[in-house]
């Protein structure tokens, strides 16, 4: 009865995660943001790093671009999730 809804949960930890390194990489290759894609992935990826706001303040560069440190530190953190994700849906692998 909770697989389904673990799976649903790991799924969109995944999806976050791509938008979060979409934008990461998007910035980084200092492209134009005003596009329709890169519009989307900037307003959901915002959305995403939202609980993580404050943690960190400072910025790192890519190609002469400055990143915040917020960007990778919330995908990992959404990668420790994922994690924990996928070890309790192997847990309920066993029992089948």
């Amino acid at each position: 009865m909770l697989k389904p809804i673990f799976n649903l949960i790991y799924v969109g930890l995944t999806l976050v995660q791509g938008i979060i390194l979409a934008k990461i990489i998007l910035m980084a290759i200092k492209a134009n943001m005003t596009t329709q894609f890169a519009s989307f992935v900037d307003k959901y990826s915002e959305i995403a790093i939202q609980p993580f706001n404050g943690i960190v303040s400072s910025s790192f560069s890519i190609n002469g671009v400055q990143i915040p440190w917020l960007l990778p530190v919330s995908l990992l953190m959404y990668m420790v999730g994922a994690t924990i994700v996928s070890r309790i849906l192997k847990s309920f692998s066993h029992g089948d």
